[in-house]
């Protein structure tokens, strides 16, 4: 059940051809705030607890024997995915099942978008264990509200006066 998605998503990429691939890469997961593929931006967001959860991937990664060394962040999705190729423990599926409401959350966008991506990551979420009720409602929240967002040290904002251009400015 897990080779047809595979299969669909190799067809379609071959026929795509490469500078089109590249550029659908681009604009799917680099211009979408829900097509991250960095599992921790879905749970912290760009907030300060971001720096926290990505040491929690490096010590996961540490704590099974890896030394984390790549240019990308230890989140990336396809780093993850290597990592639990390559590994034994138990440690590696325990890090893709912590981040499944991220995995979902990628997913129903992707498969909005009808994006040939949307087969891997359905093909990933079949190889995770069931989620439940209580991960369903996080799944639907995310989706609706998108990832955290931190507006610590922005309160001041509220209180500026509203913005009118100066005449003959252009500003």
């Amino acid at each position: 059940p897990l080779a047809g998605p595979l299969t669909e998503f190799v067809a379609a990429s071959r026929a795509a051809g490469s500078a089109q691939w590249q550029r659908s890469y681009v604009d799917t997961f680099d211009q979408k705030r829900k097509c991250s593929l960095y599992l921790s931006y879905f749970a912290t967001g760009d907030t300060r607890k971001r720096g926290t959860a990505l040491v929690t991937f490096l010590e996961a990664y540490r704590a099974a024997g890896f030394e984390f060394d790549a240019q990308d962040l230890p989140d990336y999705l396809p780093a993850v995915l290597e990592f639990s190729a390559r590994s034994d423990d138990e440690i590696a599926g325990a890090l893709l099942a912590a981040h499944v409401e991220g995995i979902e959350v990628l997913r129903a966008a992707l498969e909005g978008m009808h994006s040939p991506w949307a087969n891997v990551v359905r093909t990933i979420t079949l190889s995770l264990p069931p989620v439940d009720r209580a991960t369903q409602e996080r799944i639907l929240s995310l989706v609706s509200e998108g990832p955290p967002t931190e507006t610590v040290g922005l309160s001041f904002l509220g209180n500026l006066p509203p913005f009118s251009p100066r005449e003959g400015t252009g500003v």
